[in-house]
């Protein structure tokens, strides 16, 4: 029924929460600080943790949620942009942020942060919007009102 294959799954690097770690180890020192620091470690620890990324030959499916669950999903046909974004600590660390910008109007930007061998996942992305542009009939001026980058 579907020909909808995984193209890649998993979720962003815990190492682009090291400039929040730096920031709480630092905030150890100042001791009415410390239960702060845990707190803000622990929330950026879990939000990585429990953010789930799919990438398929038709979708982008974002699953993130800490206490509570948020889905966010795109149809590749819908994509208008796809930017890739490198930090100088990302670029040290081998990872990059993918923004995908699409005329979907529930969720017209979907952020990847912290994505390995993000420029390989990119072209992925960018050959399959491509294929089902194609195969649907789309055409860029279709999807014309898209809302401005932020």
């Amino acid at each position: 029924m579907s020909n909808e294959s995984l193209l890649w799954s998993g979720r962003p690097s815990q190492a682009a929460n090291l400039p929040v770690f730096v920031l709480c180890v630092a905030m150890c020192f100042i001791p009415f600080l410390i239960p702060a620091a845990v707190i803000l470690a622990a929330l950026s620890y879990l939000k990585v943790q429990t953010t789930r990324i799919e990438v398929t030959t038709k979708r982008v499916t974002v699953r993130s949620g800490i206490m509570s669950m948020k889905l966010d999903e795109v149809e590749l046909s819908l994509v208008r942009d796809i930017q890739l974004t490198q930090p100088l600590l990302l670029w040290l660390l081998k990872l990059a942020n993918i923004v995908i910008v699409s005329s979907n109007g529930a969720s017209p930007v979907i952020h990847l942060y912290g994505i390995p061998n993000a420029y390989a996942l990119r072209e992925k992305i960018r050959c399959c919007v491509e294929s089902r542009r194609d195969s649907k009939g789309v055409r860029d001026s279709e999807s014309s009102h898209m809302v401005a980058h932020a």
